[in-house]
């Protein structure tokens, strides 16, 4: 977010609709507030007039939403909508505890009271000066570029084709680095080597487990038959067998 030089927030105050004669307590105030930091914000506020979120909801919805109270001239039109509701800038009549805004007539670190409203006189005499030499409200109030205030952006309505093609490109992108690693992996002659040593490697596991296999076979099919014909009378069929006994 930015912080704005006190012309700056005497245009944003002239755009949010108050009056001339209330512009230089409005940029005492946003000092006293903000610091003039756009994007101040605290549990309960935010911005150069730090609008309270809860208790001015509906305004905050009517202009856009929360995202917009860190726009200058947003932030402005709300206070200002504030302030007329109000009838002014201090409603209880107490320094240090007025409502709506709390800074209102206060000398603390952000400077005398007195010297933020000579602040305020002295900026409002700039935007005057700045206007007469041709400058608009909207170029001072930052719409020319100020940081952390929206700029319209002339690519926006091609955006959606933008990021469609941004997308395609990079699916693109992966499948010619993919290809490029199988035909370096295919390229190698060290690839190949690898590929024959599993195959080797796979082919003497399997024999070996035949080997094991066929000898348990063997010596299972022997215990069998030991079991079956006593003892001594294997040999003797066998002999018989061959002689046609």
């Amino acid at each position: 977010m930015a912080t704005l030089k006190p012309y700056q927030v005497a245009a944003a105050a002239l755009l949010g609709g108050f009056p001339a004669s209330q512009v230089p307590t409005a940029v005492a105030v946003a000092r006293g507030e903000s610091s003039y930091n756009t994007g101040s914000e605290n549990s309960c506020c935010t911005g150069l007039w730090q609008v309270h979120r809860t208790a001015h909801a509906d305004k905050i919805a009517r202009h856009g939403g929360l995202a917009k109270l860190k726009d200058p001239v947003v932030n402005a039109t709300i206070a200002h909508e504030i302030w007329a509701a109000a009838g002014g800038w201090c409603t209880t009549g107490r320094v240090g505890q007025c409502n709506p805004w709390q800074a209102y007539g206060v000398s603390n670190l952000t400077g005398s009271w007195k010297t933020k409203l000579a602040e305020g006189a002295k900026a409002y005499a700039e935007v005057q000066r700045r206007q007469q030499a041709g400058e608009t409200l909207q170029s001072m109030a930052g719409s020319g570029g100020v940081e952390g205030i929206d700029v319209p952006n002339p690519l926006a309505p091609l955006q959606g084709a933008m990021d469609a093609a941004g997308a395609i490109a990079g699916f693109a992108k992966a499948i010619v680095d993919f290809a490029n690693r199988v035909g370096g992996w295919i390229a190698d002659p060290q690839s190949w080597i690898r590929v024959a040593e599993v195959i080797g490697g796979t082919l003497l596991f399997g024999l070996g487990l035949r080997i094991a296999f066929n000898k348990q076979v063997m010596e299972i099919g022997g215990q069998v038959v030991r079991a079956v014909v006593p003892g001594g009378k294997v040999t003797k069929l066998a002999t018989s067998a061959v002689k046609g006994k």
